[in-house]
């Protein structure tokens, strides 16, 4: 028997009666005869109470047992019913699985097909902004027959194309009977509003026209007298552009001056080493002229003349030495008489700085006068070396050319 059931019955009935002691009944000893039940003894009571006991013992097991059979019957049920739930859930998952493939094999399909729109989207995207910008390209160009009048006052009667033509035949007189003709449409730019003089366009059908008007605007004191402006039809794109673009175009201009100074202090220096190797060449020349060493005098002499007048001709050089001494000239005797004033009236401890001055003046328009003196000097001796050479080369073929045509007369008359 299982101890829960003991404790159960424990709990019940309490303990069982002890049994008979050993004193009264010997083992050796026979067995007590029966006595029936209809006798009236004490010793039937107890066999009584053992029996109704077990009885109640036997019934509570059976109880017991029942109970337990529900309970395994009803875990049976349980564990069939989650058997089929885990075989449900089962099937369940196999669909699962099979969606999820086929999910799967969807979302690969939706990521080409969105790889390919992205494809599309970007190409299109490019041929948009190709279209904007030809677009915008044509509506600029579009534009460059159109002109914008500004200041003209505003009147509810007013007769805009007959008052623009005017003022454009009084602006080219030349063209005063075609513009009629070439004034296309006139009228005023936005809604009314008070107070507001509102901007005019007009737009020509010729080209020629148009420009000659646009050129003829430029600084026109017609125009100012009036008080008119007249300026190009913009795109908004390119007046932006133009905004843009402005600021870099004065950084531009200042940079292109910077550069023009750096480029005049370098082509000052090359010319300082241009004039002392031209002085070089000059020497090589003298001394090989006089050694009779004629081609190289020639050779030298071209040089010279190269190295000196490049990259400007004779005549512009000649001519920019003999403007820079001109205007110099002033101001080197105005510089002379000031240190001559100085010289008189400075205290002794400065006439060491105004002679030294003074001595550089003088040096300054010597430098001029040699640089004058070199170039006409190369001139002449390029020349007359190349007279020397010309006729010398003239020579020898002249009489060859004589003894050819005596040669020839001595034939034809033999």
């Amino acid at each position: 028997m299982h101890d829960y059931i003991g404790a159960q019955l424990d709990a019940a009935f309490g303990d069982f009666p002890s049994l008979p002691s050993s004193s009264e009944a010997s083992p050796a000893a026979s067995p007590a005869a029966k006595q029936s039940r209809l006798d009236g003894s004490s010793d039937s009571v107890p066999m009584v109470t053992m029996l109704a006991e077990f009885a109640a013992m036997r019934s509570l097991v059976n109880r017991r047992a029942d109970e337990v059979g529900g309970m395994v019957q009803k875990n049976c049920e349980a564990i069939a019913e989650v058997k089929a739930e885990v075989k449900g859930n089962t099937v369940q998952i196999n669909a699962m699985s099979v969606s999820l493939d086929q999910m799967c094999a969807e979302l690969i399909s939706i990521k080409e097909r969105v790889d390919l729109l992205e494809t599309q989207a970007k190409a299109t995207t490019v041929n948009t902004s190709a279209f904007m910008s030809r677009l915008s390209l044509l509506e600029s160009y579009s534009r460059r027959w159109n002109l914008k009048l500004h200041g003209l006052e505003e009147n509810e009667q007013q007769d805009v194309r007959r008052v623009v033509t005017q003022l454009f035949q009084d602006l080219l007189p030349e063209a005063r009977n075609k513009l009629p003709d070439v004034v296309d449409t006139v009228h005023r730019l936005g809604p009314r509003k008070p107070n507001v003089t509102r901007g005019i366009i007009i737009q020509f059908t010729s080209r020629h026209y148009r420009d000659a008007l646009w050129r003829a605007a430029k600084n026109s004191p017609l125009l100012a007298a009036r008080k008119l402006r007249l300026t190009e039809d913009f795109s908004p794109e390119d007046r932006e552009r133009r905004q843009q673009l402005w600021p870099q175009i004065e950084r531009a201009r200042k940079e292109v001056f910077h550069i023009l100074v750096y480029a005049h202090l370098r082509f000052k220096r090359s010319c300082t080493m241009r004039l002392l190797l031209g002085l070089a060449l000059i020497v090589l020349f003298l001394c090989t002229f006089k050694n009779t060493h004629k081609s190289w005098a020639v050779s030298f002499s071209d040089s010279a003349v190269s190295l000196l007048l490049s990259p400007l001709s004779v005549y512009s050089w000649l001519m920019s030495i003999l403007l820079r001494l001109i205007l110099s000239l002033p101001a080197l005797i105005l510089n002379i008489l000031h240190q001559s004033w100085l010289l008189g009236m400075a205290f002794p401890w400065c006439i060491a700085s105004i002679s030294f001055s003074l001595a550089f003046t003088i040096l300054h328009v010597t430098l001029y006068l040699l640089h004058l003196s070199l170039v006409l000097g190369v001139v002449a001796i390029l020349t007359l070396s190349k007279f020397h050479s010309a006729k010398e080369d003239i020579r020898p073929k002249t009489a060859s050319s004589l003894h050819i045509v005596a040669k020839s007369r001595i034939g034809h008359q033999g």
